[in-house]
């Protein structure tokens, strides 16, 4: 991991001529692309040596307003001509209040809030206490609640398997602990859409790894019910359909109680081979 220090960034360019070994190029890169390129560059950092944050990104701040202020005193001089609005826009940013402050957000229990920098040090003090009662690390809380402010909810999305198809099923979670969980969950689970299962099924003798629970609950508790199953009507009519259950009606006179469900051969079959992959994986 890459060791932090306030010169991480100061350190890219070269008077030599030669290219930096990492560095963001091309203007016509999206935002996204370069909010990736930040989130991989903090994944590199190791900040776990700095004594105080607040103190750390004061002094970043004031690098950066620094070279801004360095970088458009340097073009007015030769006469380039920058873009000078927006890069005033940011040196306003960077530059502190009146009385010395500058606030920044920061995320505290799943929710965008102000802070003065000169608070970053006791923000970071609380959040690290609660990921120790989490049982998680801080990056992990962090990254917890920034997904809880997600707007398309706190969970992640599993692609379907079929080629081209732009299914996706979502896997929430409502805690640190099981943001882990479902993190390991989608990064490995192979799943088909109800538009491609069948298929999947027919040609490669694939279902969904989702399937594996209802198949064990089945298989220790034969003629369970829909409803015990932890499967949707639809999924065990699915099931059904390829010959992986048994489903009976069972009535009294004409009256329908339930339906009781049981593996058929194939079925038992199936679920001795997800096992196994589930083992090796």
């Amino acid at each position: 991991m890459e060791k932090y220090s306030s010169m991480s960034f100061c350190s890219t360019s070269t008077r030599n001529g030669d290219e930096p070994k990492a560095n963001y190029r091309g203007r016509d890169r999206s935002y996204a692309d370069l909010a990736e390129f930040i989130d991989e560059k903090a994944e590199q950092l190791d900040i776990s040596a700095v004594p105080s944050k607040a103190a750390e990104l004061h002094c970043l701040f004031d690098n950066a307003r620094d070279s801004i202020i360095a970088l458009l005193a340097f073009a007015r001089k030769t006469g380039v001509l920058l873009e000078g609005l927006h890069h005033l826009t940011i040196l306003n940013s960077l530059l502190r209040d009146d009385a010395g402050k500058r606030t920044i957000k920061t995320w505290c229990n799943g929710k965008l809030v102000s802070i003065d920098v000169d608070d970053l040090d006791a923000a970071d003090a609380a959040r690290l206490a609660l990921a120790e009662q989490c049982g998680v690390s801080e990056q992990e809380l962090l990254r917890f609640e920034q997904r809880m402010a997600d707007p398309y909810g706190a969970c992640f999305r599993v692609p379907c398997n079929h080629q081209g198809c732009s299914m996706t099923k979502a896997v929430s979670f409502g805690n640190p602990a099981e943001m882990l969980d479902a993190e390991r969950l989608t990064a490995n689970e192979i799943w088909y859409c109800r538009y491609h299962r069948e298929a999947a099924f027919l040609q490669g003798g694939i279902i969904s790894d989702e399937f594996l629970p209802v198949l064990e609950r089945i298989r220790q508790s034969p003629g369970l019910a829909q409803k015990d199953t932890g499967a949707k009507r639809d999924d065990i009519q699915f099931l059904q359909s390829v010959g992986l259950l048994t489903v009976e009606k069972v009535t009294y006179g004409t009256r329908l109680l339930c339906y009781q469900i049981a593996l058929t051969d194939e079925g038992h079959a199936m679920l001795d081979k997800l096992s196994v992959a589930v083992a090796v994986a």
